[in-house]
């Protein structure tokens, strides 16, 4: 009785049918990873902002007015982040491609902070309880103690703040 032998492997075509089903995977899943890369970012920005929000509020419970920046406030920020020399009142950290900007009072009104790479940014903006400059009440009224995120000409951006936002009103997802 005489044996064969065959000679064990894939075929060509059971080659291209699991690089075919990598492809359709990676398809599919690398946006909804870079999605969860940007929110897990501006989740981080939100909670360093808000942190920043309720020191200037008590600040100026003690003082009547909101400090200045970050110095005055006495600003407990996140190791990193150090004062941008280019941009007086604003402090930067950079994390990767990631560029984080905090802003803690910008005209008396609120907390700003944004984290961009090259093709992606987000804001949060946080409104102040109160304002202490008429001026400044009149011209933000109806904003007081609000957020919001807006994503600035990126779709990335703008879908991160869909995900956080709950009404979509003058380009700006409310929080």
């Amino acid at each position: 009785m005489k044996k064969t032998s065959y000679k064990q492997g894939f075929t060509l075509i059971e080659l291209l049918v699991v690089v075919l089903i990598i492809g359709v995977l990676v398809t599919v899943a690398l946006p909804r990873y870079q999605k969860a890369v940007d929110k897990t970012h501006v989740s981080e920005l939100f909670t360093i902002a808000k942190n920043i929000k309720t020191q200037q509020e008590v600040f100026f419970l003690a003082n009547g007015y909101y400090a200045a920046d970050c110095d005055e406030l006495g600003a407990d920020l996140p190791h990193g982040f150090e004062e941008d020399t280019s941009n007086p009142g604003s402090y930067i950290f950079q994390r990767g491609s990631y560029l984080y900007v905090l802003k803690c009072q910008n005209d008396q009104t609120r907390v700003m902070a944004n984290v961009q790479t090259e093709n992606f940014f987000a804001s949060i903006e946080m409104y102040f309880d109160q304002f202490s400059d008429e001026e400044v009440k009149s011209s933000n009224k109806g904003k007081q103690g609000k957020a919001f995120c807006y994503g600035k000409n990126t779709q990335r951006g703008l879908n991160v703040c869909k995900s956080f936002g709950k009404e979509f009103q003058d380009n700006v997802y409310w929080l």
